[in-house]
């Protein structure tokens, strides 16, 4: 336990006996991951080939619990976040610094620059609008495309399907 002006603060609690011991500590805001699912696909955000490469595309693909597919959520103040993918620990990341309409969305080192910073836009259904804090642009499937390794890319706001995404727990894959 750690001392707090106001009270006691649980940080760990420990239990050993002679044949088990167990530990439970407090969750990190980013350690769950997410899935990251379009309304109008189904389909989720998936570095494509599972690459571990600086510029990989980001694409949407049927869910089929790869890291590759699973993101991470770390708050960095003004209320963005960077997007983090849980295999190759690169984040989302507007292609060249791109302010264009149709500019691609790629993984790339973490390097804290405002075309890594998103913004969470609650569109009042139940899902969100991602939106780079750079362009002002949203996370958008190109083309409207339903189809597994359409690309990723960031367009102004139209309130369109291919613009909403569902946060979705990834926690009790196996991957």
């Amino acid at each position: 336990m750690k001392w707090k002006k106001q009270g006691w603060e649980l940080s760990a609690v420990k239990i050993k006996t002679p044949f088990l011991e167990i530990e439970w500590k407090p969750r990190q805001e980013n350690s769950i991951p997410i899935y990251i699912v379009s309304k109008h696909s189904g389909k989720c955000l998936d570095v494509s080939w599972a690459s571990l490469e600086d510029g990989a595309n980001i694409i949407q693909f049927y869910i089929h619990g790869g890291k590759n597919q699973k993101w991470l959520f770390k708050p960095v103040g003004e209320g963005c976040y960077l997007i983090i993918n849980k295999l190759s620990y690169k984040c989302l990341d507007v292609s060249s610094w791109g302010t264009k309409d149709g500019t691609e969305i790629i993984q790339y080192s973490i390097h804290g620059g405002d075309n890594q910073k998103w913004l969470l836009k609650p569109t009042g259904d139940g899902y969100y609008q991602i939106l780079s804090k750079h362009s002002g642009k949203c996370l958008d499937v190109s083309g409207w495309s339903q189809h597994d390794g359409a690309k990723i890319i960031q367009h102004s706001a139209h309130d369109g399907d291919n613009q909403k995404w569902e946060l979705r727990s990834a926690e009790m894959d196996s991957a």
